[in-house]
C-alpha cells in the first residue's frame, strides 16, 4: 500500500518592532512544521509611505533557505536610511511568495504562507526649530523680521503670527 503525506506546513512572517532612522528593522519568518529536506520562499520589500525612490530605506529581495526544523525561524534584514529632513514616521512592507518544499517528489500543496506580508515602521528622530530675528527700526519706520528654520521639513511649515502693541 501507499503512506499519502498529509501533513501541512506554514510560513508566517511578523512584523518588525520600530526603529528609528539608520536603524535595520528585522522581519522574522517561521516555519511551523518539519518539513523533510527543507523550504525555500521568495521575498521582497515594498513601498507604503516609505519609499526607495525617497531614500528611506535599502531593498532588499531574495530567497529564504530553511533546513526544515519546526519552529525555525530565519531573518530578513531590512536597512533603513538616516537623515536630517523632518517628516512624519513611514512604512514599508516585505511580502513573501513562491513557497516550496527544498526535496524532489514532495508536493507544494503540504506548504502555505499564512501570513504573506508584514510591515515595519521607521520612526523620525529630526527636530527643527524656528528663530526670528530682533530688528531694529526707527519711529515710523516697518520692521521686517527674518524666520529662520534650522533643518528641512517635508511639505514644509505654516507660522501664524500677531503683532502687538507694545514698547
Amino acid at each position: 500500500g501507499t503512506i499519502t503525506n498529509d501533513d501541512r506546513a506554514t510560513l508566517t512572517i511578523s512584523d518588525a518592532q520600530a526603529v528609528t532612522e539608520g536603524q535595520t528593522l528585522e522581519f522574522r519568518v517561521k516555519l511551523s512544521a518539519d518539513v523533510t529536506g527543507g523550504v525555500t520562499v521568495a521575498y521582497t520589500t515594498v513601498d507604503d509611505t516609505a519609499t526607495v525612490a525617497g531614500a528611506d530605506y535599502g531593498t532588499r529581495s531574495g530567497t529564504l533557505t530553511f533546513t526544515g526544523t519546526r519552529d525555525e525561524t530565519l531573518v530578513i534584514s531590512v536597512p533603513t536610511t538616516g537623515d536630517t529632513r523632518v517628516e512624519p514616521d513611514e512604512r514599508l512592507k516585505v511580502v513573501l511568495s513562491n513557497a516550496a518544499p527544498v526535496q524532489v517528489g514532495l508536493s507544494p500543496s503540504i506548504l502555505s504562507i499564512s501570513r504573506d506580508t508584514a510591515v515595519g515602521s521607521i520612526v523620525n528622530d529630526d527636530r527643527a526649530a524656528i528663530s526670528i530675528s530682533s530688528p531694529r527700526a526707527t519711529e515710523g519706520s516697518p520692521l521686517t523680521f527674518a524666520l529662520t528654520l534650522s533643518a528641512d521639513v517635508q511639505g514644509g511649515i505654516l507660522v501664524d503670527y500677531e503683532t502687538v502693541a507694545g514698547s
